[in-house]
């Protein structure tokens, strides 16, 4: 799960900003008493965040629409 995320932004955002978005969204199911789709979920939560981010880190342009707009892997 993190190295995928860290594949797909590593590039735009810089390892440590994953590395926080995914300890942050992390944190928010410390309390989940189901575990089996908790990956699923910060998967998909710090993607959506990370997304959010990259127009900030980029704001000429660097980020293009192709990129925003890939798929999740």
């Amino acid at each position: 799960m993190a190295g995928l995320l860290h594949e797909e932004f590593d590039a735009l955002l810089g390892a440590p900003a994953v590395d926080e978005c995914l300890a942050e969204v992390t944190g928010r199911f410390a309390d989940a008493t189901v575990l089996s789709f908790v990956p699923l979920l910060v998967r998909r939560y710090a993607r959506e965040e990370l997304l959010v981010r990259v127009p900030f880190a980029h704001p000429q342009g660097l980020a293009t629409e192709a990129v925003l707009l890939s798929p999740a892997t």
